[in-house]
């Protein structure tokens, strides 16, 4: 075969994560340098190392005796010829020897890695394919093929299909759920209606883990207590996602999480915060076994029907009923699921173990004004991207004023006042004129749907119930003085300043007022 580098380094990199993300040992049962021998002269090889004669001696002094070389030396190492650019035949013939029978003899393994492989390289025009025989036993060779390209079940992906996990944060009714459903339709292709494809939660301070991934609960039933796991809300759509996968179908889902910073979010999370970590092929970046009870709650959630039996965890085929293992490897080994996503999620539940797919997205939200919340560490928030949703403040609030509120006025009675947008704009304005009083003065704004009007109206009843006791209470509760100033009153009581309530929106819409860019003063 002529001497090629069609194979990207996108390839290259997912090859070298099945072994350093997915512990898979290229050696098979062989040591390094016995592999190597099979395909490099390493005694003719130069050492790295002026110490030592060859490569031969310098890899057993690095890898044996000192062990400092990290497991990835050899894609790093530019005498074995495996790095981006090299040709390509190099890279094949490599991975062709790791599933040789004579190293690899864990059958299930090699045929993981065959799929994988295969799935990897096709793309680029390539196949590792059944050359020859040893014993009865396959030996493996490559070939060029016509390239090929994948939907969101194979595992080359395009931008379009990227999960996501976001957080967006914000004062309060800027509209972060809104554009959560904003978001779910437009890059997701998940409409509101779509229920089935969407898990909603709340944190708060009594929400649990076991909220989160399931808890085992007392049922009544015919006079008796019985026991029954439920699975959690994360659970929940991580069975639907998984469903979706293995049946061949290519649908989103989305895992919602209402203000995230209310709840104990590493508490709620404990081990399946490692999961937040993702590659560039949307899988997570590592795997976390789970419970007994966690996986038999997993299996009712993709619409399986397990049941416990001495052995352990069996799974109902047609009139009986098998070992949840041997289920799953057999589902693996047929040839109609021949992905690589299904057959990675069969061999994540044959291992009991679980990862967040591509098709599973998680957006949360954070109220930034909200001052009972729970910490938050940075490992946490490095694992999210960071969307700021921004309050209504200033000339540029104007061009983003919603179409629903754009005809809303301030009633006093039965009588109009103003567009209710100049009132939330002048508010914003009056805190952010008084920075020197206020701590983190951008959580403490209000956003367009702070009160939501009804019927094309937003009543001072209401104003006083919300708005007031906000700035009252949150805003302005550690010195009264800028209110007292803005109204030119003395303000002791809280009754005090809702007695002026109708004074002070007349002050603030002649804030808002004047921000407005078309209005010339």
């Amino acid at each position: 075969m002529s001497v090629a580098t069609k194979i990207t380094e996108l390839t290259r990199r997912y090859i070298l994560n099945i072994f350093i993300k997915e512990n898979y040992c290229w050696f098979g049962e062989f040591s390094e340098i016995d592999f190597l021998n099979r395909l490099y002269a390493l005694e003719e090889l130069p050492s790295s190392n002026e110490r030592f004669n060859n490569a031969s001696e310098d890899i057993w002094q690095h890898r044996v005796n000192n062990e400092d070389w990290e497991d990835d030396w050899i894609f790093l190492d530019e005498r074995f010829k495996l790095g981006i650019g090299e040709a390509d035949d190099v890279l094949l013939k490599f991975l062709c020897e790791t599933i040789h029978p004579i190293l690899r003899t864990n059958q299930e393994e090699a045929t993981y890695l065959l799929h994988t492989y295969n799935k990897l390289l096709s793309p680029d025009g390539y196949e590792i394919y059944p050359s020859s025989q040893i014993s009865g036993r396959l030996v493996f060779g490559f070939r060029e093929i016509t390239p090929k390209t994948f939907t969101l079940l194979d595992h080359t992906m395009t931008l379009s299909v990227q999960p996501i996990q976001k957080i967006l944060f914000g004062s309060p009714g800027t509209g972060k759920s809104y554009q959560i459903r904003k978001i779910a339709a437009e890059q997701l292709g998940i409409l509101e209606e779509m229920t089935s494809q969407t898990v909603k939660t709340v944190f708060h301070p009594e929400y649990t883990y076991a909220d989160f991934i399931g808890k085992l609960l007392p049922l009544s039933q015919d006079g008796s207590i019985r026991y029954r796991f439920y699975p959690g809300h994360f659970l929940t759509i991580l069975g639907s996602a998984y469903q979706s996968l293995v049946a061949g179908k290519d649908d989103r889902f989305l895992l919602v999480i209402d203000e995230l910073n209310r709840g104990n979010a590493a508490a709620i999370f404990g081990t399946i915060f490692q999961l937040l970590d993702r590659e560039g092929d949307g899988w997570s970046s590592y795997e976390v076994g789970i419970s007994d009870m966690e996986f038999f709650g997993l299996l009712e959630a993709m619409g399986l029907t397990p049941g416990i039996q001495n052995e352990g965890i069996h799974i109902k085929e047609g009139n009986k009923t098998v070992l949840y293992k041997y289920h799953f490897k057999g589902k693996s080994e047929d040839p109609a699921n021949d992905s690589f996503t299904i057959s990675k999620v069969y061999r994540l539940l044959m291992q009991r173990q679980i990862s967040i797919p591509p098709n599973l997205s998680i957006i949360a939200t954070i109220n930034t004004s909200d001052e009972s919340i729970y910490y938050l560490d940075s490992a946490f928030k490095r694992r999210w991207d960071w969307e700021y949703v921004q309050s209504p403040a200033g000339k540029i609030a104007f061009q983003n004023i919603p179409d629903s509120l754009k005809n809303v006025k301030l009633f006093v009675g039965d009588e109009p006042k103003n567009f209710w947008y100049y009132y939330i704009v002048g508010v914003n304005s009056f805190i952010i004129s008084q920075a020197q009083y206020i701590r983190r003065i951008e959580d403490k704004q209000i956003g367009w749907w702070f009160i939501k009007p009804t019927d094309g109206r937003v009543e001072l009843q209401k104003v006083k119930d919300k708005l007031m006791f906000y700035l009252w209470d949150s805003v302005f509760a550690r010195d009264k003085k800028p209110l007292e100033q803005f109204l030119g009153v003395k303000l002791p009581l809280y009754s005090d300043f809702l007695n002026n309530a109708e004074s002070f929106m007349s002050k603030v819409f002649k804030l808002g007022e004047a921000e407005d860019p078309d209005i010339p003063f």
